[in-house]
């Protein structure tokens, strides 16, 4: 349509051009034409404009095109809803906010402009905000299982890994044969430390991948692998050791520079009790990847478990200057200081972990805290970090009651 537009004002040029020539040419006077108001594009050609471009993937061209289409067209829906999907491809979540929250003022009653509005707000870690506005969207659309799905990935991002289990489930109901929610269910199973479950669920995704014309792509091939390595770590769960190295081996022999088999192979080898293997295998994966935050942490709590205190404290240090958010790590610092015997560094670093853990962080410290103290019943550290994070539990999640040895 521009360009149509643009001919007809070269046309229009050239006729006057020759018109001025001929009245010149007979002695006429002619006055300079005033300039032509601008002629407002049509809603339907700024939409195209947008679709084409980004048909061809040019997502900043298209948003261009459409916030020019919400100011000239402000009560259409469909700029402000392709703005807000393009701007959260865009990773513009602020903007993207603020186009759904339009969009919602058009069709309150519609559950598209509700979800687009909770991702932008998880991307800016609005979680609780973001679960609302999937609660709403659910409300008027239960029976989508994407939107289910999409609220367990929320719950994943706060550690709420019950109701993220909870909403997995619901979403299966809706779609069995989801790969998305079946494989989410794994990693959350794996998670509560409910191993078999999640041993079901990774068989359940890699048997759909496989059936799927995905599996022969690039992406499904990735996804693929992350499932199997999420099923190696379920299998080392369940005592199935073997099984779980020979996946993972498999991996490596496809790709012997993929850190996350070779963190995967550590963590099942840790898991048998091979606490060497574990530590070198980390190392291997982090001569790959150095600035790996969880593999620090990782390997810390690998040396912890073959007894080199002060390497482990070395490592958990390295983890946390990367990410201090990581409770885990923070955690597996106190336990080490405990069974040092040094109460007072140790509730350093719990209190660390405390302003930034879940309930499952927490619940898997006292678990690490039980063990042990079943090595070393006399060790008052040990009991006072029991008794100080046990506490700490209760007063955050009052309602829970079962604690590891209570």
């Amino acid at each position: 349509m521009r360009s149509f537009f643009l001919t007809a004002t070269i046309v229009s040029a050239l006729l006057l051009v020759g018109l001025r020539g001929f009245c010149q040419s007979q002695g006429t006077v002619t006055k300079p034409s005033p300039p032509m108001a601008p002629v407002k594009p049509s809603f339907e050609s700024l939409m195209n404009a947008a679709r084409q471009a980004y048909s061809q993937n040019k997502l900043q061209d298209a948003a261009n095109v459409l916030r020019q289409a919400t100011q000239l067209y402000p009560d259409q829906l469909p700029p402000h809803e392709l703005l807000a999907s393009i701007d959260l491809q865009l990773k513009n979540y602020a903007e993207a906010e603020t186009e759904a929250q339009k969009a919602i003022t058009l069709a309150e009653n519609q559950p598209a402009p509700y979800e687009l509005l909770a991702e932008a707000l998880s991307g800016q870690k609005k979680y609780a905000a973001a679960e609302q506005a999937l609660r709403r969207a659910i409300a008027l659309e239960p029976s989508d299982a994407s939107l289910w799905l999409q609220l367990g990935n929320t719950y994943v991002q706060t550690k709420n890994y019950h109701e993220a289990a909870q909403a997995y489930l619901d979403a299966l109901g809706l779609s069995p044969d989801s790969l998305e929610a079946h494989a989410a269910l794994g990693d959350v199973y794996e998670q509560l430390n409910e191993h078999d479950r999640a041993v079901l669920e990774y068989e359940a995704a890699l048997h759909l991948l496989n059936q799927s014309p995905l599996a022969k792509t690039q992406p499904g091939q990735q996804l693929g692998r992350q499932i199997q390595m999420g099923l190696a770590n379920a299998l080392a769960g369940t005592g199935r050791y073997l099984q779980a190295e020979n996946l993972v081996k498999q991996l490596i022999a496809q790709d012997p520079k993929n850190a996350d088999a070779l963190a995967t192979l550590a963590e099942v080898y840790d898991t048998e009790g091979k606490h060497q293997q574990a530590i070198e295998t980390y190392q291997q994966a982090l001569a790959l990847n150095p600035k790996d935050a969880i593999l620090w942490g990782n390997l810390g709590w690998a040396q912890y478990n073959a007894g080199d205190y002060d390497a482990a404290i070395a490592s958990s240090e390295k983890a946390l200057q990367l990410d201090k958010t990581l409770a885990y790590v923070q955690f597996n610092l106190g336990l080490i200081y405990a069974v040092k015997g040094d109460w007072a560094r140790a509730k350093r670093a719990y209190d660390a972990g405390l302003a930034v853990a879940s309930r499952t962080d927490i619940t898997s410290a006292l678990s690490d805290i039980y063990h042990a103290m079943s090595r070393d019943s006399k060790s008052v550290s040990l009991r006072e970090a029991y008794s100080y994070l046990e506490n700490a539990y209760f007063r955050t999640f009052s309602s829970e009651s079962n604690l590891i040895g209570s």
